[in-house]
């Protein structure tokens, strides 16, 4: 056995020769393994004898296409004697000896890929139903907080009595129209006060009115 050969039997690819016809007239080792046939079981299948996803019909336009690129890589399946399907990605090259073409295939099985891919997909299906979740929970709360402060400034709007929304500090953050309207100021000038500021001016009125009742 050549070293090309014995290099080709060691090869963890499954490595397929074929005719023009897709009859197999050679396969290594890995790919008898794989497909659970002896060597001599495989000679002379055709491709879709143990490809499910390649009918018989569709080999000629494959053959022509795969002429005009000398070369081509795609993804199917292969069938195991046993009837099992597994996902592969297949390389192939044109060869040609003593005139004669050939497809030279090497095989690889990525079913172990394909279940990371699905793992994968149904993990990003998961969060994306988490985040449409969250974001109708998220877009609920946020239309009651707006109703809530429609109805909040609706009050301050229209009730007579004087309300106010303070600080601990004293500092006003919102106030009524009645309060505006009895004290005399805007509603941006009372948010730029605060309570103490009031007070202040509260005492100072009142001590001036004393001092001139006073006289």
């Amino acid at each position: 056995m050549s070293f090309p050969e014995f290099a080709t039997e060691m090869a963890a690819d499954e490595v397929f020769l074929m005719k023009d016809t897709s009859e197999i007239v050679y396969v290594n080792h890995s790919a008898c393994r794989e497909l659970g046939y002896e060597r001599d079981e495989l000679i002379g299948k055709f491709v879709w004898e143990w490809n499910p996803l390649f009918p018989k019909e569709a080999w000629p336009g494959f053959w022509q296409e795969f002429m005009d690129k000398k070369s081509i890589c795609f993804e199917t399946q292969h069938q195991r004697k046993n009837g099992t399907v597994f996902p592969v990605e297949i390389r192939g090259f044109l060869f040609e000896e003593n005139e004669v073409n050939y497809a030279l295939a090497f095989v690889n099985n990525i079913s172990s890929q394909k279940l990371k891919e699905n793992e994968a997909k149904e993990q990003h299906e998961i969060l994306e139903k988490l985040v449409t979740a969250r974001t109708s929970e998220l877009n609920l709360k946020v239309t009651q907080l707006k109703k809530q402060e429609q109805e909040l400034t609706n009050l301050f709007q229209l009730s007579q009595d004087l309300l106010c929304i303070a600080t601990l500090e004293g500092r006003f953050l919102k106030t009524s129209n009645s309060f505006t309207n009895l004290l005399g100021y805007s509603q941006e000038e009372l948010l730029k006060l605060s309570y103490f500021d009031l007070t202040k001016l509260a005492m100072i009125c009142f001590i001036t009115d004393v001092k001139k009742n006073s006289k």
